[in-house]
């Protein structure tokens, strides 16, 4: 029997498309679980279909979220890993976590950890005042001392 890498491609994509949204909730989150977080966040995130995509964002997205700023490096660092136990929550890297805000628009998570620094950028967009609760983790005392005047009194002030 031979198998043409092409019919194997044609039977994902029609699973993804077809079969995947059918399945019950418990189902879906289930075989996400399975996965890398990558896949859901770089992927499924992206995946045109509105069933796939409002179950991602109320299992993982809308409770929690993890931002930790890096200094001018987005690579993933290990410390993140110190703060949270679930990556699929888990953004690292200015440029990752504006991409992820620009694109998904409508999430509002109803906690916002900052781990590490603050990145204005991201306190002057205008979910973050929707936000419940945020909590910002300050590694070190430079940390703190890093923080502008302006974004200082802007956090302390928050009545989130």
């Amino acid at each position: 029997m031979n198998i043409d890498n092409s019919d194997n491609i044609e039977w994902v994509v029609k699973f993804l498309e077809y079969y995947l949204p059918k399945l019950p909730d418990h189902a879906i989150i289930f075989i996400f679980d399975l996965l890398d977080a990558e896949y859901i966040k770089g992927f499924f995130l992206y995946f045109p279909n509105d069933i796939i995509h409002q179950l991602l964002v109320q299992q993982y997205y809308s409770q929690l979220l993890h931002f930790q700023i890096a200094d001018g490096n987005d690579q993933v660092d290990v410390t993140m890993h110190d703060y949270t136990s679930n990556p699929f929550v888990s953004f690292y890297g200015v440029k990752n976590i504006l991409r992820f805000m620009n694109d998904f628009p409508e999430i509002v998570p109803r906690r916002l950890v900052f781990i590490g620094e603050i990145e204005k950028r991201i306190l002057d967009d205008a979910r973050i005042s929707k936000i419940e609760e945020i909590e910002i983790i300050l590694e070190t005392l430079e940390n703190y001392k890093d923080l502008r005047s302006g974004t200082r009194d802007l956090v302390v002030n928050s009545p989130n």
